[in-house]
């Protein structure tokens, strides 16, 4: 009986021949931190300089673990960043694809510079100073502060003013201005009244910016009256009546 017992808790123990092998453990491959680093790098350097970013640099700023994906052809794709781009510090999504699905996604961090030497603002000025009166001098930015194009020259803003008040040291951009207007609020303008065969001139003030064939209001400088006339030349309006 003794013997019957241990035969059969002997048979329980041992394996069964019929039983089912364990499944292999599925094939995978190592995805080093450095390839994904060089992958962003080169990526961020082709659409900078396809922006123009010439002389910006960028490097990956924030730790990279080894991935490990499933074996297969692997694709490392490089997402849009969100927000506005190049700037100091942005977080850049990252997808390591195999067989064309998305087996691991990470974030990378990377820093960027793009130092140039660009005319800036010597002081601050208000909204509306004309480029006359503007002050700029070159020195060496980070664009990467800034959206749009700095000024090509500190010379072509003559004819030009500031469309927003801005601070000393800043880079001068070609945002900042537009062309002045023939006539300019709260500037003094020449009213030219035609009615019949009466013509007649009076100053005034104009209480809106206005380019030629433009009606915008005026208030001549005798009366509180406002009435809208039309542009016709510099700092020139003509009522029609």
């Amino acid at each position: 009986m003794k013997a019957c017992a241990v035969l059969l808790l002997s048979t329980l123990a041992a394996p069964s021949a019929t039983g089912a092998a364990a499944p292999a453990a599925a094939p995978v491959q190592q995805v080093s931190a450095d390839a994904i680093a060089r992958t962003v790098e080169a990526e961020l350097r082709a659409r900078l300089q396809a922006a123009g970013r010439t002389q910006a640099s960028v490097k990956v700023a924030g730790r990279i673990d080894d991935q490990t994906v499933p074996a297969g052809a692997l694709s490392t794709v490089v997402g849009t960043i969100a927000g506005r781009w190049p700037r100091a510090r942005v977080g850049v999504p990252v997808q390591l694809r195999v067989d064309g699905a998305v087996a691991r996604s990470l974030t990378v961090w990377v820093e960027s510079q793009d130092l140039r030497d660009v005319p800036t603002y010597s002081a601050d000025y208000p909204a509306r100073r004309g480029g006359e009166g503007i002050a700029l001098a070159t020195a060496q930015v980070d664009m990467n502060c800034c959206a749009g194009d700095a000024l090509e020259s500190i010379d072509g803003v003559q004819s030009l003013r500031l469309k927003r008040s801005v601070r000393a040291g800043q880079p001068a951009m070609a945002a900042d201005f537009e062309v002045i207007p023939d006539v300019q609020a709260q500037q003094p303008v020449r009213i030219d009244v035609a009615r019949g065969a009466v013509r007649l001139s009076v100053p005034g003030v104009a209480l809106r910016d206005g380019r030629v064939g433009e009606r915008i209001p005026v208030r001549a400088d005798d009366g509180e009256r406002t009435v809208v006339s039309r542009v016709t030349g510099k700092q020139k309006v003509q009522v029609d009546e």
